[in-house]
């Protein structure tokens, strides 16, 4: 991962998209292109503004980052992002060819402020408040892929017997026991 971090402004080209992991892991992945703005000279001598260099960057955000981004953002608004760029590479299985990706690893996430304004609301470590209407009146995460698991959907191919558990007191009283019989086979050994 670069130890540099890069900023990257831009308008998100889709809505969030987001993955769910077993346990609290949520991944949103963002999509934004950034151009650069130039001022261009048309044939009736007016000016205008045009965009050039068009650069499209996934960006992908975990954790609690990835929930509020998820629930705030819509495609087209123009956004902040601030991240570490990584590069992932593995092997295709179908091709067995090498492949890779570039992204930037989202540290922070914000609306660029240009062209909005925004009221705000702090978020508990993990809780949505109630009452409060994000995207466009879904207080929901909506998940595009869910990838957790299920307990009574998991299939125990071990073949081993379930312990049951064991209370403590009960461990005490069979250590108790074992104590008693050591003591009474030393005593009939030294009979």
């Amino acid at each position: 991962m670069s130890q540099y971090t890069v900023t990257i402004t831009g308008n998100l080209t889709d809505d969030p998209f987001v993955t769910k992991f077993s346990g609290d892991k949520v991944n949103t992945r963002l999509r934004i292109a950034s151009s650069r703005r130039t001022r261009f000279t048309n044939a009736k001598g007016d000016f205008e503004w045009r965009d050039s260099d068009t650069v499209y960057m996934n960006v992908e955000l975990w954790g609690q980052l990835a929930i509020n981004a998820s629930k705030s953002l819509k495609k087209g608004m123009p956004v902040i992002a601030l991240g570490s760029v990584c590069t992932d590479t593995w092997t295709d299985n179908e091709t067995q060819k090498q492949r890779e990706r570039t992204y930037l690893r989202g540290l922070q996430v914000g609306i660029d402020m240009n062209r909005y304004i925004l009221a705000s609301q702090r978020m508990d470590a993990t809780h949505t408040p109630e009452g409060i209407v994000l995207n466009a009146g879904s207080e929901a995460l909506h998940i595009n892929k869910d990838y957790t698991v299920n307990n009574d959907e998991v299939i125990d191919e071990t073949d081993l017997e379930p312990v049951e558990p064991v209370s403590l007191d009960a461990v005490r009283e069979n250590s108790d026991r074992e104590s008693e019989l050591a003591t009474e086979e030393d005593a009939v050994a030294n009979f």
